[in-house]
């Protein structure tokens, strides 16, 4: 079990960033990145930890199929900063809140993580890393969201989890780097903002 004033504390060094990032980087983003160049839109999410059953959990979504660039995937819960949102945080909580559920008093602030710009969607990504006191309290909103996905978080550092997976992109298949968990693959910038996470996490949780 992982308290929240080791998180907290491992969170407030420096990031790690794009030498974390690059391991799970598509080998396809470069094109994409000659394609759209600039960002349209900045966009929030929200990485969230709980303890259960005395292990630390990440919880993940899978997107539904509405025929958007990120149709179907696993994912992060967040979305597009909208006018009324008083900060990029506030877009973290009001989407985590419409997609899962989880309201802003049952998340504790831990950290931020690095940005990632997303070229497929031109979205400027911020994600932010929350702990959950209250994680029962979950109601999904089958619009946007087909189904939540929780992993300890411990199991990413097994040997074999870390891999490479074909996907198809715009009808052309890539070998992409990813992680597979029972079955469910992570992979693009979901895998990339993710691994950057478990770079901070790992002292917390790996002896070596």
């Amino acid at each position: 079990m992982v308290d929240k004033s080791s998180l907290k504390s491992i969170f407030s060094g420096t990031l790690p960033g794009w030498i974390a990032q690059k391991v799970l980087c598509p080998p396809f983003r470069n094109e994409q990145l000659k394609i759209n160049c600039i960002h349209k839109q900045e966009a929030a999410i929200g990485i969230i930890l709980f303890n259960l059953n005395n292990e630390l959990k990440v919880l993940f979504i899978e997107r539904t199929n509405d025929g958007g660039p990120h149709s179907g995937q696993i994912a992060f819960p967040g979305g597009s900063k909208d006018l009324k949102d008083k900060s990029l945080i506030d877009t973290a909580y009001r989407e985590i809140y419409e997609e899962i559920g989880i309201a802003k008093e049952s998340l504790e602030y831990i950290g931020e993580l690095s940005s990632l710009y997303i070229p497929v969607s031109q979205f400027l990504v911020y994600p932010y890393v929350f702990y959950c006191t209250n994680f029962t309290n979950t109601i999904i909103n089958f619009n946007e969201i087909k189904a939540l996905h929780v992993f300890p978080v411990i199991d990413f550092y097994k040997k074999g989890i870390l891999t490479k997976s074909i996907i198809n992109q715009n009808n052309c298949f890539y070998e992409v780097p990813c992680f597979v968990i029972n079955n469910i693959i992570i992979w693009g910038a979901t895998s990339m903002i993710w691994n950057e996470c478990l770079t901070i996490l790992k002292p917390l949780l790996v002896n070596e």
